[in-house]
């Protein structure tokens, strides 16, 4: 445009590097731009194309693969189809609850606790005296065998006799 009028003075360095680059001093800077522009998206396409063409021969690998294995649906009738899926579906659900079933039963057949309960003694279930019978609550310093000591209830009663 002839209203700019700054024209920079260029060191023989930054000559060499914009030569380098492809780059002439007679060009204008909008093309330039434009072309570098036009280059990296280029560039871009051809990665986006070789990364999609490894990615088809990768798939292809994987097709290989598995060639041998049949499909165990029957794919010669649709309308079938989606109640084959299904049908597969709920097998392999009722499979997975009955091993699931059986683990649970495995681990608590290796459970030897039975506790006493009320309708096998006839009675309520449990008293102090139950626990304080069993071997492993005698030990237990949660059930106290004579009076309990509690601080400060001397001067409390104290207290409370006197204000009366």
């Amino acid at each position: 445009p002839p209203d700019c009028t700054f024209q920079p003075e260029l060191n023989p360095k930054s000559r060499e590097l914009n030569a380098a680059k492809g780059h002439t001093e007679n060009r204008r800077v909008y093309e330039r731009l434009y072309e570098d522009a036009a280059k990296m998206r280029s560039e871009r396409s051809d990665r986006s194309t070789e990364a999609e063409q490894e990615d088809c021969s990768t798939s292809e690998r994987q097709g290989d693969t598995y060639s041998h294995v049949k499909s165990h649906y029957n794919f010669s009738k649709p309308s079938q189809l989606m109640a084959d899926i299904t049908r597969e579906q709920q097998r392999r659900r009722q499979r997975v609850e009955e091993q699931r079933q059986q683990m649970q039963h495995d681990e608590l057949k290796e459970c030897t606790f039975t506790p006493r309960t009320a309708a096998a003694s006839g009675g309520p279930s449990l008293r102090r005296s139950d626990f304080q019978s069993t071997s492993t609550m005698s030990s237990c310093s949660a059930i106290p065998a004579g009076p309990v000591l509690i601080s400060g209830y001397d001067r409390f009663m104290e207290n409370r006799r006197m204000a009366e």
